[in-house]
């Protein structure tokens, strides 16, 4: 599978949600199962391996393999060659949520058998594939399982001068988890459902409440309105990092980010008006000082709610939740200096203090409603590694009386993905110039687009390309 663009965090640790049963810990409830059988779903939701068989060996033996679920392969093997031995498998996974899974590559206990020879000089080096022919390590940190999906990757073990011997036995887990972005995700998905008792009109209803009561903007999943959380989201926010359960400080800002009257949400009372929903997390303790919180907007247009912009990384500085629980304000982020990257070849700046103006904005309102002319040239001059070809697959021109006539590209119309990527360039097709044929595609009217609206469009376009070329 190609990269997809990600949602740019620069976070050394991994991250994921505790309430996935990831790693050894859980071998103690699973069943074990033949690699060559059928396996019956487990009782838990993730990803967990469905399905293992064995696809080639050189100058190695494959004397066993099964797989624990939920993600655990264990083999028994032996390579009767110094250094070009190799033995590859096949496994299956399945992602039974609706949520997306993203590959955090092989973890192993060095004192478990013959785990100790993993990863070392001359030893047993585990190579995962995403096609059977590839050459090199492509199944790895860009990689994801989609919800309600399944997928087959290629493993395949090669052997060093030091592992060459007979029955070595190993127990390998394939870790998968959700970024930070699945908070988001999740939000995201909360704020599209209309018809459930936990759901928008409950959010909605509950800041109504509290800007009633108190002219309160911000709900955190803390002290009283912790109860607000758990009908959200569940009890015990918290994710995993680095093997250790932290709790997760949640709040939710509504408030008017975009500058933008006519989108987003409004108070029943009658003020204020046009409101994006702001989710915030940090991992921090709170005690003092400043924190580390992740910011993400959503607006509203014709009743469908969307990201606009990025996972942003800023602070807060910590204060009174109520009288009794710590939280942070949300009014006090700040972007931390970084780089964001939009495509494999687009990139943008925010929260330095030297440079051009639009680096040096940094609260999410001027992150949300900044126009980009730098940013808007980056992407004209990368248009022919996305937005031209995209639009060559799609249409086709032919001249005509001193004009272009546009027709859908007969050639490729009925390609699989084709449909999904003609969705995708139509949302940013109204923004651009196309002239010469599509020999030139470019954005034009900078003026009534937003960075933050600009980033998603090209995210969506940049998924349906790389998708469309991985089945043609």
């Amino acid at each position: 599978m190609r990269k997809i663009t990600k949602i740019g965090i620069a976070i050394s640790l991994v991250i994921m949600f505790s309430f996935i049963s990831i790693g050894f810990a859980a071998v103690s409830n699973v069943m074990i199962v033949d690699g060559t059988a059928e396996a019956t779903p487990p009782p838990f939701e993730g990803v967990y391996i469905c399905g293992a068989s064995l696809v080639s060996t050189s100058f190695a033996r494959s004397n066993l393999y099964t797989y624990i679920q939920p993600t655990n392969f264990k083999t028994d093997v032996d390579s009767y060659s110094g250094g070009d031995a190799s033995i590859t498998y096949e496994i299956v996974l399945h992602n039974n949520t609706d949520m997306t899974y993203w590959y955090l590559g092989t973890d192993f206990l060095t004192e478990l058998g013959d785990n100790d020879k993993i990863g070392q000089t001359n030893g047993i080096f585990i190579v995962t594939k995403d096609h059977l022919n590839d050459t090199t390590n492509t199944f790895n940190e860009y990689d994801w399982i989609p919800p309600q999906t399944m997928r087959t990757i290629y493993v395949t073990y090669r052997f060093g001068s030091g592992a060459k011997g007979y029955g070595l036995e190993n127990l390998v887990n394939f870790q998968f988890g959700m970024h930070m972005d699945a908070v988001q995700d999740e939000f995201l998905k909360i704020l599209n459902d209309k018809t459930s008792e936990n759901g928008y009109n409950y959010l909605s209803s509950a800041f109504d409440n509290k800007y009633k009561s108190d002219g309160t903007t911000e709900i955190g999943n803390i002290g009283k309105d912790e109860a607000i959380f758990d009908r959200l989201f569940g009890k015990d926010i918290v994710i995993d990092i680095d093997g250790t359960p932290t709790p997760v400080t949640i709040m939710i800002s509504r408030r008017d980010v975009d500058g933008k009257e006519n989108t987003g949400d409004s108070y029943s009372t009658g003020a204020p008006s046009g409101c994006e929903y702001t989710l915030y997390i940090t991992t921090d303790s709170l005690d003092g000082g400043d924190a580390t919180v992740f910011a993400v907007s959503y607006t509203c247009k014709n009743g469908v709610w969307y990201q606009i912009g990025e996972l942003y990384e800023g602070t807060c500085t910590t204060n009174k939740y109520d009288s009794e629980n710590n939280g942070f304000s949300v009014t006090s982020w700040d972007a931390t200096a970084k780089q964001y990257e939009v495509t494999d070849d687009i990139s943008y700046k925010v929260g330095y203090e030297q440079g051009t103006n639009f680096d040096q904005l940094d609260s999410i309102e001027e992150l949300l409603s900044t126009n980009d002319q730098e940013f808007y040239n980056a992407v004209n001059n990368n248009s022919g590694k996305l937005l031209k070809p995209v639009c060559n697959i799609l249409y086709s021109y032919v001249h005509n009386n001193g004009r272009w006539i546009e027709s859908d590209n007969s050639a490729n119309k009925f390609n699989p993905g084709y449909d999904d990527l003609k969705y995708a360039f139509d949302q940013i097709k109204p923004y651009c110039y196309i002239g010469n044929g599509a020999q030139e595609v470019k954005i034009q009217n900078a003026n009534s687009l937003t960075r933050a609206e600009l980033i998603q469009l090209l995210e969506a376009v940049q998924h349906a390309y790389d998708y469309y070329l991985s089945v043609n």
